[in-house]
């Protein structure tokens, strides 16, 4: 059976951080020190993310980070001034 390659990608990713290691596409998030945005979990080589992430079909990871907060906005804290 073939897999999507962007399916594969998170599917890796969700094992590899389940089991403490390192992503390398950027999909596992997590909000970030101080509530207002959400961050990739721990990855290898992150100046090399949109060029990984291309490989697979995924889009560069500021536009994945802006659809995380705008999708999951509820849980993050406001930023000064908004």
């Amino acid at each position: 059976m073939n897999a999507d390659a962007k399916d594969y990608a998170y599917l890796r990713e969700r094992v590899f951080v389940n089991k403490g290691r390192q992503q390398i596409y950027g999909t596992q998030m997590q909000i970030n020190a101080d509530s207002t945005s959400f961050e990739p979990k721990p990855m290898v080589e992150p100046e090399k993310i949109d060029a990984r992430r291309q490989e697979m079909g995924l889009g560069t990871m500021e536009n994945y980070i802006f659809t995380m907060n705008q999708v999951y906005h509820g849980v993050l804290k406001k930023k000064k001034g908004e």
